[in-house]
């Protein structure tokens, strides 16, 4: 009955509690030596003078000592959102973004108890504050035409796995986590493998439809369009009907849905997908997924010449706006439907814009053919765009 002499082994993940604590938290010690889950090898000289605590009857704060049990919420909470208080590496200002040591959930399953004893890999649920892959497969060349960021582009995560050959395979174990509370489940995704992705010419539409999902995102969860599958009219079917819902103005909708399977479902892609609580606007955004014909789907950010890495770094604006006439005006397919001006609740109530393919925009397609932060010649790619306030 000793649980720290069971074996915790899933599929790949370690079985000793010692391997199952460096897999998970990257140290076997942080009940004495917290730091190393920030990447030091060794105690800063600072780190002491930031989280020492006092007892409730020292007012005065004379007598300072050493805990690193959960009481000491200043140090939990450092650790979980990867705070660097001090020294070469500070990074109190910019943590959110790029911080391979943040956790977020680590608050939830803390690996120690209030007098900072270890707590058993039994005693922990599973979480996604790791950073390592259950099985991981070797990129194919090098990041330029033959694109080998085709499978290291995906988070390394608990359950997904990516095997490549003539086509891209990506499995999702659909783990859930402290954050989201999934059903664990196979979801099993396959996406073309185009020779390449500057000449359109050999490209065939994909016929996956996989229950109207259209990508899949880097952290394995998959990307649904955002028709509702409901209209408007009474009197027409789905297949028929102008005036479909568009599901991402439907109230209270949250990212990820975690639909009647348990599965985690988006319908808008946020930073959460990249592990990060917001977009790194001062560089070139990554791979935040892959649609079902082949292409990458990128974040907001890019380069302001679609021909230069060395360009400006800017947000890429959508090609499609709110249209501005009556619903029913716009489109001689389209009837008067629910009348009223376009309020985004519908999908035809937008429109593509005078700007869609221009210098710093996508095309109709939301596709922009431009160099990216993998590629220095031009490809042609999807773009989650975003407005000035950061919104979908």
């Amino acid at each position: 009955d000793d649980e720290w002499s069971w074996n915790y082994s899933n599929t790949e993940l370690p079985g000793h509690w010692r391997g199952w604590y460096e897999y998970h938290y990257d140290t076997v010690r942080p009940n004495t030596h917290p730091w190393e889950m920030l990447g030091f090898t060794e105690k800063p000289l600072w780190w002491d003078e930031e989280y020492y605590v006092y007892s409730l009857d020292d007012i005065d704060r004379l007598i300072p000592s050493i805990d690193y049990g959960s009481g000491n919420t200043k140090l939990w909470s450092d650790l979980e959102e990867g705070i660097i208080r001090q020294g070469p590496r500070q990074n109190t200002s910019s943590y959110k973004i790029n911080n391979p040591y943040r956790r977020i959930g680590l608050s939830d399953v803390l690996p120690i108890d209030s007098d900072a004893n270890l707590i058993s890999p039994y005693k922990i649920k599973s979480t996604d504050t790791t950073t390592i892959a259950t099985t991981w497969v070797a990129s194919e060349g090098s990041a330029d035409s033959t694109f080998a960021f085709r499978t290291n582009s995906f988070r390394k995560l608990d359950g997904i796995n990516v095997t490549t050959s003539n086509k891209l395979y990506v499995e999702s174990n659909n783990v859930p986590t402290a954050t989201k509370k999934t059903t664990e489940q196979v979801t099993s995704f396959v996406i073309p493998k185009l020779t390449t992705l500057n000449d359109a010419s050999g490209w065939t539409v994909s016929p996956q439809t996989k229950a109207k999902a259209i990508a899949v995102l880097v952290n394995g969860d998959p990307l649904m369009s955002i028709d509702s599958g409901e209209c408007w009219e009474t009197d027409k079917t789905y297949e028929t009907s102008s005036w479909i819902y568009n599901k991402v103005q439907e109230k209270d909708l949250t990212s990820p849905v975690i639909n009647e399977d348990g599965v985690a479902i988006h319908y808008t892609i946020g930073p959460d997908v990249l592990g990060l609580t917001e977009w790194d606007s001062g560089n070139a955004s990554p791979i935040v997924g892959w649609a079902f014909d082949g292409l990458p789907i990128y974040g907001p950010y890019g380069y302001s010449n679609a021909t230069s890495t060395a360009s400006e770094i800017v947000r890429i604006q959508s090609g499609w706006e709110l249209d501005t006439r009556t619903r029913g005006t716009g489109n001689s397919v389209e009837d008067a439907g629910p009348g009223g001006k376009p309020t985004g609740q519908f999908i035809n109530d937008f429109k593509v814009s005078a700007s869609a393919g221009a210098s710093g925009f996508t095309d109709s397609f939301n596709m922009r053919y431009a160099v990216t932060k993998d590629s220095n010649t031009p490809i042609w790619h999807y773009v989650t765009t975003i407005d000035a306030d950061n919104n979908p």
